[in-house]
């Protein structure tokens, strides 16, 4: 194809200048479309590129370097609701105790990960049942934000103190504090959490109307995805909200391989049946946030890529074609004085105009 018909030129040449004309400009309409489409292409490549650069400079809004998580399930041999959260004082004291270990909580919930999503209502600020205000439910240990490096804006946060016997607390993050009370200090104020947990022994784990105090406010923690601002949300005392299953976050300077060692040799030491799952670093929860976008955008690059081959290969095959049927024309101009790059260019912009 790309060296064409010796004979075409003679033959195009005898039948006139209108058919090799019109033969001319579908070619070069057929270069335009190919460069378009190869274009358009590498365009949406390149957009796709940024958008995941923006993407991957994204702060996550907590601390993730030399931090593992994994998750502890207690099995429904814990009927007594009273003994879950002494348990995870138990391991999150043993953890604390170890040389390898910087810091150690534990939370129902990690960063990117929805919590229980429901109504949260303010008795200052009374509405109707489906107009209460909305936020995500977490329970926590008192050293939570402290592991993960979300500050404290006001107040404080949850201490040994707040167990089951005591008032009920609650901590609000920025996003739910400056939604209901933009002008005010939150601190003091009074919420009462709609939503309805079962516990062991079909317990509700939150009595209707319980109503609970704010002591603390948080910063605004990513708690739905990357990409996401933080949801509002309100977060328990795991002493007060206990829950079998929790993900217990430890930090240190070893390796996240001897972090989560550690985390499995104090399960084993409180009980040696209870396995440890979904044993991972921080870092890697931030890597599996991008992973998605991250293949889109490879995907795409190969196509780019390919689209870009094709396209230079068939505007060689169309602009070799054409100047093979124009070698008449060609010799004569030359042989009259034209240069070589003043047929260059007329070629290139007879094909691309």
């Amino acid at each position: 194809m790309a060296r064409g018909d010796v004979q075409r030129p003679l033959k195009d040449g005898a039948r006139g200048a209108d058919a090799s004309g019109a033969r001319r400009r579908t070619r070069s309409a057929l270069v335009v479309a190919e460069v378009g489409l190869a274009v358009m292409l590498l365009v949406g490549a390149a957009l796709l590129a940024r958008s995941f650069q923006r993407l991957v400079s994204e702060d996550p809004t907590f601390r993730s370097a030399r931090s593992v998580t994994v998750s502890v399930e207690l099995p429904y041999s814990y009927t007594d609701w009273k003994k879950i959260p002494d348990f995870y004082d138990q391991l999150l004291k043993a953890l604390r105790a170890q040389p390898a270990v910087t810091m150690a909580s534990a939370t129902n919930f990690l960063p990117f990960e929805a919590a229980w999503r429901g109504p949260v209502g303010v008795p200052e600020h009374p509405r109707a049942g489906t107009d209460e205000a909305q936020a995500q439910h977490q329970t926590v240990d008192e050293d939570y934000f402290r592991t993960i490096g979300v500050p404290v804006v006001k107040g404080r946060v949850f201490d040994v103190r707040d167990t089951v016997d005591a008032p009920g607390v609650v901590v609000v993050n920025d996003a739910f504090a400056r939604k209901e009370w933009p002008n005010e200090d939150p601190v003091g104020k009074v919420v009462v959490p709609r939503i309805r947990v079962i516990g062991p022994m079909g317990r509700l784990m939150l009595p209707p109307n319980a109503q609970f105090q704010i002591v603390g406010v948080v910063g605004n923690l990513k708690n739905a995805s990357l990409v996401r601002s933080a949801e509002p949300a309100v977060c328990f005392s795991f002493r007060q909200f206990p829950f079998r299953g929790l993900q217990v976050v430890v930090q240190g300077p070893g390796t996240p391989a001897a972090l989560i060692g550690e985390v499995r040799a104090a399960v084993h030491r409180l009980d040696p049946n209870l396995p440890i799952a979904n044993a991972r670093s921080l870092e890697r929860l931030v890597d599996e946030a991008t992973d998605r976008p991250r293949g889109l955008m490879l995907l795409m690059a190969v196509f780019a890529a390919l689209a870009l081959g094709l396209a230079a290969l068939g505007i060689y095959s169309v602009m070799s074609f054409g100047v093979n049927q124009r070698q008449q024309e060609l010799s004569v101009r030359l042989a009259l004085g034209a240069q070589p790059r003043d047929l260059l260019w007329l070629v290139v912009r007879q094909g691309c105009g």
